[in-house]
């Protein structure tokens, strides 16, 4: 239980940490409850993990979703190792950003 938006920021947390197990276990619970997803925190916890295809993946969804987060991605330091991604520069373009 508790909160969505908490427990994938933990999950983030535990993952810059190098606690991967338990970050993956977390954000895969955070995904498939039922309810909110917090989208863009969750993606933020993969690409600590190292999984960009997954972060991508849930930066469009939280796109999709009219996530209010996305308006920090293109400022946002910890994206910066995944940044020239095509998939993330069309992200950034659809939510209006240059």
């Amino acid at each position: 239980g508790g909160d969505p938006s908490y427990r994938a920021v933990y999950a983030a947390a535990l993952a810059a940490a190098g606690l991967a197990d338990s970050a993956r276990a977390i954000a895969v619970s955070v995904e498939s409850a039922d309810g909110y997803v917090p989208y863009t925190e969750l993606a933020s916890a993969y690409v600590y993990l190292g999984d960009e295809e997954k972060a991508l993946t849930l930066f469009e969804r939280a796109f999709q979703e009219r996530d209010p987060a996305v308006k920090h991605m293109k400022v946002e330091p910890l994206y910066d190792r995944i940044r020239d991604r095509p998939r993330f520069q069309q992200v950034l373009r659809n939510a209006g950003h240059r």
